[in-house]
Order: structure tokens, then C-alpha cells, then sequence
């Protein structure tokens, strides 16, 4: 084969592969490996927009300590999503009789550039994570099944963190979305009538 012949195959390739490591190097998408089901924890979540919150990995798995229902027994329910077996999403229900004043610090102390957002009676939205409250107002007809854990104990609290890698931070707006849908959620499957 003629140097010159040789040559110009040999520029084109280079040509060929130096536009391939641009293209991937410019596009700023990496593709998840993650396959996420179209809803997660309790079915309350979007799949999709959960895994734009977490980190890429390998394995997502799911538990909940509760079904959601804070009106059966269990003033409490939490759902873990993991990332090759580390918590990455968090996301948590409480009821109290009253307005938990102390609970309600908690939520929004040391957190960082939080803000005030309008969700529930009152909402919150912080780097990492969120958290709404609201009273819960249950129609009469209905009886609690548990008598230590009566239907006029109404206030709820909801609460969604994430555990994003070193130095990294959750968008703001996305955190917010994510909220409103949980806390509407929580409306209807506690049978609010707020």
C-alpha cells in the first residue's frame, strides 16, 4: 500500500474517533444504568423524577415500614429508596393530635438555604430535601380502628430528604414539585377533606 494511501486512512480514522470523544464529552447526559419503576414508595412517587434525584449506580431497591395509612394503628409510615444498597431518597409521614410546634423546628432547623414554600399549610424546601404540613380534617362517618389513636388527631407532617453525593446539592424547583405531589397524595389517601 502506497505512505500516501496509508496516511490519509490512517487521518480519517483519527478524524472518526476524535468526533466520537468530542460528541461524548460535549453531550453532558450520561445514561443510567438504574431502572426504575414507574412509581415508588407507596406508589406516591414518579420513578422518573426520583431518579433524577439520586446518584447513578447499578441496583434500586425499595421498603416501606408502614402501608399509608396513619388511621390504622400507625401514626407513622417511611420509605427508603437505595442506590446499590445506600439510602438515597427518604421519605417519611407522622401524625400528631396537635400542631407539633417542637417536630415543626426540627423540620426546618440547620438546614441549608432553605426557603419558605406554599404547600400544605405551610412547606418548606432546603438543598436536600423538603417537608409540608398540614391538618387533615377526616370525615366523621369513619372510626378510627385503633382507640389509642383517635381521627381527631389530625396534624401531618411529610417530610422527603436526599442523601446526594459529596458537595452536590438537589435542585430547589424539582425537590418543590416532587413535594406537591406527595402532599397531594397524602391528602387523598388519608381521606382529607381539606
Amino acid at each position: 500500500m502506497p505512505r500516501r494511501k496509508a496516511f490519509t486512512i490512517a487521518s480519517a480514522t483519527l478524524a472518526i474517533l476524535a468526533t466520537a470523544v468530542l460528541q461524548g464529552c460535549t453531550s453532558g447526559h450520561k445514561d443510567s444504568s438504574l431502572k426504575f419503576p414507574d412509581s415508588v414508595c407507596w406508589g406516591a412517587f414518579n420513578g422518573a423524577d426520583i431518579n433524577n434525584l439520586v446518584p447513578d449506580g447499578k441496583k434500586v431497591s425499595s421498603d416501606t415500614t408502614n402501608n399509608f395509612d396513619l388511621y390504622s394503628g400507625k401514626e407513622s409510615t417511611i420509605c427508603s429508596v437505595y442506590i446499590d444498597g445506600r439510602t438515597r431518597f427518604l421519605a417519611s409521614a407522622h401524625r400528631y393530635p396537635v400542631k407539633n410546634s417542637v417536630e415543626q423546628q426540627n423540620l426546618v432547623e440547620n438546614k441549608p438555604n432553605i426557603s419558605t414554600i406554599e404547600v400544605g399549610d405551610k412547606g418548606w424546601v432546603w438543598d436536600t430535601g423538603a417537608a409540608s404540613t398540614f391538618a387533615c380534617n377526616r370525615p366523621d362517618s369513619r372510626s378510627a380502628t385503633d382507640p389509642q389513636h383517635p381521627n381527631s388527631e389530625k396534624y401531618v407532617i411529610l417530610r422527603i430528604d436526599t442523601y446526594p453525593p459529596a458537595g452536590k446539592k438537589s435542585s430547589h424547583q424539582l425537590l418543590e414539585k416532587i413535594l406537591r405531589g406527595y402532599t397531594d397524595f397524602a391528602l387523598e389517601k388519608l381521606l382529607c377533606r381539606n
